[in-house]
């Protein structure tokens, strides 16, 4: 890469950071020259984001956990879903957002032998060394979350949800997403309004399909034949089952990829925001339908119909 220079910072010592422009500090060092720098102190996982940001966060854990590290804990938000998961808990670490903008590097110390990841580092916009000079990051969304796990992406990782709580259903079933909340990320993949989820719902009941939706909002949905759902301890057990996912976000639409064979469907987005883009990062082959145009009830009905 051209202008890479080595940066070391008293905060993360021993660590010979690549910083490109002599601005911006990039996720790139050997997992055999870190870990043994960190291998007796408790490893922080930080992550102070929405749906998506928290729940990849998970497989941070996954992999200290999978290499070897046992002493890991976390701090930030999605609380529940590091509960779910089952597999470190909270720090006593008084951390917050604010403080990780004075560390621009992925991994760094405290003074009482803790060490942070930060998930989030140069997530949507590359940070300067000084605050300032922010450039935009149009990696995909989960390769800018993965880098910071400082070794290379593999499978094992995935996100587990250890605890769920089941379901009683016996058909096929399609799971929607339509609020567009617990999100960082303002594109809208998919905006259907309440007569086209009814026109879909009678579309696809004669294909064997239920429809169930995941909603804050309960009570728009009265009067339509379907499933309503607002427990996060059943969404993710629905998610290893489901057929078909769409979603407002693209939060639920990456989740529903990282849980299991889910196919998916959404408007078509370049750079960071690009499904096909992000799923390739993962090594994953699930089947993504995608428009350049508004999705209409009749087209996710053929695809559906077809496949």
């Amino acid at each position: 890469m051209r202008r890479v220079k080595f940066k070391y910072f008293p905060f993360s010592p021993g660590i010979p950071w690549k910083v490109r422009r002599n601005k911006y500090v990039l996720p790139e060092i050997d997992l055999e020259f870190w870990q043994p720098l960190v291998s007796d102190k408790e490893i922080v996982i930080t992550c102070f984001g929405k749906t998506l940001e928290n729940f990849f966060a998970l497989a941070f854990a996954e992999m200290l956990l999978k290499i070897g590290h046992k002493n890991v804990t976390w701090k930030g938000m999605g609380w529940e879903l590091y509960r779910m998961q089952g597999l470190i808990e909270e720090s006593e670490s008084k951390i917050e957002s604010g403080h990780l903008d004075d560390y621009p590097v992925p991994l760094f110390f405290d003074k009482e032998n803790r060490v942070y990841m930060n998930v989030m580092y140069n997530y949507i916009n590359y940070k300067s060394l000084y605050g300032y000079y922010p450039l935009e990051n149009n990696n995909p969304l989960l390769k800018q979350l993965g880098d910071n796990m400082l070794v290379p992406w593999d499978f094992s990782y995935l996100p587990k949800i250890r605890k769920t709580k089941e379901y009683n259903i016996n058909k096929k079933f399609i799971l929607i997403f339509p609020d567009h909340e617990d999100t960082m990320h303002e594109v809208e993949f998919f905006d259907w309004s309440l007569q086209n989820i009814r026109e879909f719902v009678a579309l696809v009941k004669p294909l064997g399909y239920d429809v169930l939706i995941y909603t804050k909002h309960e009570f728009k949905y009265h009067g339509i034949d379907i499933k309503l759902i607002n427990d996060l301890y059943i969404v993710f057990y629905l998610l290893n089952r489901v057929s078909f996912v769409l979603s407002s976000t693209i939060d639920w639409l990456l989740i529903a990829i990282m849980m299991g064979g889910a196919k998916i469907a959404g408007h078509h987005f370049d750079g960071k925001y690009d499904l096909h883009k992000n799923i390739e990062y993962l090594g994953l082959n699930n089947v993504i339908f995608t428009s350049e145009a508004w999705i209409s009830p009749f087209e996710i009905y053929t695809h559906l119909r077809q496949a």
